[in-house]
């Protein structure tokens, strides 16, 4: 679909950041409804600016589902995520992107930027059961010295 003049710079001033100013442009007409991409840029100016996540992530959602095959409505969807402080939900939102494109910066660089956890030693145990910490702990301390004697090989000084 072709995205009108208004729209495309909609979506350029959300990417900058100007959540105000594209917020109004979109509302003008409700000119996002026909684009699911568009519709997601709006979704993220609402949780943004509105500071209301919850229906920011509903239009999303919607939007997803009527355009699945975009990674950037996998991308807003996370970062309304973010803002509504779910990062479990924006890490799942930012995978399923690159379910649909395994290239995508954009993505890579927010899971990137997340980081992302282990699981948990013993699984069925909460990640805050002592023996996880424990055994989490231990390992921890077992990788740091096969690094730190790999180094020591690899610097020659034996």
């Amino acid at each position: 679909m072709i995205l009108d003049a208004a729209v495309e710079k909609a979506i350029r001033l959300t990417k900058k950041c100007s959540f105000k100013e594209a917020l109004a442009i979109f509302e003008t007409g409700r000119c996002y409804k026909d684009d699911p991409v568009a519709t997601s840029y709006y979704a993220l100016c609402v949780a943004a600016y509105r500071k209301d996540a919850k229906i920011a992530a509903n239009i999303c959602k919607n939007a997803v589902r009527r355009g699945f095959y975009s990674p950037e409505l996998f991308l807003n969807l996370g970062k309304i995520y973010l803002l509504a402080e779910r990062k479990d939900l924006a890490i799942k939102a930012f995978s399923k992107g690159l379910c649909v494109d395994r290239a995508h910066k954009g993505l890579k660089k927010q899971l990137k930027r997340l980081g992302t956890r282990r699981a948990a030693p013993i699984s069925f145990l909460p990640r805050g059961h002592a023996i996880n910490i424990m055994i989490g702990q231990l390992t921890h301390k077992i990788k740091q010295q096969k690094q730190a004697h790999a180094e020591h090989i690899a610097s020659g000084r034996f």
